[in-house]
């Protein structure tokens, strides 16, 4: 780290408290938006407890849901709701492990269902309530058609 980005850092640890604060209001809101949606899409929660600071809200396909991973991520980026995939799953199945010797004791399905089935969307601190009412919306909105 430079000396102006320890500066920056230093600057932002005055903001910590109240970043993560709104970064749990913001997966509070999207939990509850999506909480009825239940049918499509596996809304995550904290595990017991924990108190998690929320980088991003991470959204898993039900195994029956009557579409793709890439028609919500487009749907929603036609939209200009930025998502990211999540950033694991299968490890062995990444281009980076093709000839890299390792061994697996059993079948993992649920890193297969992570890196196929989920998505996730940020919860940067400085968005607005209307823009989590837009998310909310859109997703109903791609439910809906």
């Amino acid at each position: 780290m430079t000396d102006m980005q320890a500066a920056i850092g230093l600057g932002q640890m005055n903001k910590l408290h109240s970043f993560i604060q709104q970064r749990r209001s913001n997966f509070d809101y999207l939990s509850h938006g999506l909480s009825e949606l239940n049918d499509f899409l596996k809304v995550h929660t904290p595990t017991v407890r924990s108190k998690p600071s929320w980088f991003g809200f991470p959204i898993t396909l039900r195994e029956d849901a009557p579409f793709l991973r890439s028609d919500i991520i487009d749907f929603l980026e036609s939209k200009k709701i930025a998502t990211r995939l999540l950033f694991g799953g299968n490890l062995i199945k990444q281009p980076a492990y093709a000839d890299l010797p390792f061994r697996i004791v059993d079948d993992i399905p649920n890193s297969d269902r992570i890196m196929t089935d989920t998505f996730w969307i940020g919860l940067y601190p400085g968005i607005s309530g209307d823009m989590l009412e837009y998310v909310v919306d859109s997703f109903w909105e791609f439910i809906k058609h």
